[in-house]
């Protein structure tokens, strides 16, 4: 079965221009003739049902369909969209004298960051006692996402009503961790096009695939089948940020697959095999490379281009059926980095070689240095 082909305003207007030409006397077709007006109206009509015919199609397939379509057949797929996840942590509140009185920082209490990028929230109700110079609180970014995992030590300031007695606020130690984003509408695509295309049945390896991309944050997963001998099962996980996974997301995948006790049947596998989840094991990949810039280009502007463009690619081979690092892709992305003229001396790893990436392993940038 052919697809449809849906002709442009252009075409249906050429087309019927060209068909009345053959089959009548009518030869003025210039702008704003009579004949031309006429036919324009006609094609724009045409062109539009043709355009909404495509928009149809389009939704039908989760390939091609829309944003707010996919998430709708997500949810009847019943794998909903990773809506991402608040970072959290503590926030320290510190003072140069001892306090002359007790003061209550009430929960709900509303810090930002400097540049105000980042809002937190405190959780619970806490005292400055009289006399102390510090308190911690714990507390949450009021927005999922990535932003809002801060480095300790982070300085913060008030909003809204102000506790008086505080004169220093930052991050606490060990900073703000477990901020996550929405998942990207192409990530969530490629998530439920691989279930669609792979489902799971009787434990087989699909099975496993799609109990761990169940889980929110998961982003990848490669299974290791009898790794250990008959019945042993290993599962490997990647972030929704194609980074090895974290201990809890192993540790909730863990729960779910194959919880303690192991292989008594106790989460989704079966009586008898025993999962053991990893995160996926890292590759660091250190670049090296001398470059020849533009003029007006400095070196810490393309740096940092070209650190996003590996990165990237470094996310979409991830547990791909080729996840072996090559030299010379490596060097197509500097060429093509805004700003580079030519490059020379390229080593990855202190070598001119392509670096190898075992299954279930991922490729992590370490550094990339240019000079």
């Amino acid at each position: 079965m052919s697809l449809p082909v849906f002709k442009t305003y252009e075409q249906i207007l050429n087309e019927m221009i060209e068909d009345v030409n053959e089959n009548s006397q009518l030869t003025d077709w210039n702008a704003g003739s009579p004949n031309r007006s006429m036919l324009e109206a006609v094609a724009a009509v045409i062109a539009g049902g043709y355009h909404t015919a495509e928009l149809v199609m389009n939704e039908r397939f989760l390939s091609t369909c829309s944003e707010e379509t996919l998430v709708l057949y997500g949810i009847d797929m019943g794998h909903v969209r990773d809506p991402g996840e608040k970072a959290s942590g503590q926030i320290l509140c510190t003072r140069s004298t001892p306090a002359p009185f007790s003061e209550l920082v009430p929960k709900g209490t509303v810090f930002q960051t400097l540049d105000m990028i980042v809002t937190l929230e405190t959780l619970e109700d806490a005292t400055l006692q009289e006399g102390s110079l510090s308190v911690g609180i714990p507390a949450k970014a009021t927005a999922a996402g990535d932003a809002g995992n801060l480095q300790p030590f982070t300085e913060l300031k008030q909003t809204g009503i102000a506790v008086s007695l505080l004169e220093s606020i930052a991050v606490a130690p060990p900073g703000f961790t477990g901020g996550r984003d929405l998942e990207p509408v192409e990530q969530y695509r490629e998530r439920l096009l691989t279930l669609a295309r792979s489902p799971g049945t009787s434990a087989n390896k699909a099975h496993y695939i799609q109990w761990a991309m169940e889980v929110p944050g998961v982003g990848g997963v490669y299974v290791e089948s009898l790794w250990d001998g008959r019945g042993t099962v290993k599962v490997y996980l990647l972030d929704t940020e194609k980074m090895p996974a974290s201990t809890e997301l192993v540790q909730t995948v863990q729960e779910r697959i194959d919880p303690h006790p192991h292989g008594v049947g106790d989460g989704e596998a079966n009586v008898g095999a025993t999962v053991t989840v990893v995160a996926a094991p890292e590759v660091l990949i250190n670049i090296t490379v001398t470059v020849v810039l533009e003029i007006g280009k400095t070196l810490t502007e393309v740096q940092a281009s070209y650190i996003e463009a590996v990165k990237q690619h470094l996310k979409e081979i991830a547990f791909s059926k080729d996840t072996t690092i090559r030299w010379s892709k490596l060097g197509t992305l500097l060429s093509v980095t805004p700003g580079v003229i030519d490059y020379t001396d390229l080593l990855v790893n202190n070598d001119i070689a392509n670096i190898p990436v075992s299954p279930g392993s991922v490729a992590v940038l370490g550094t990339a240095v240019l000079t």
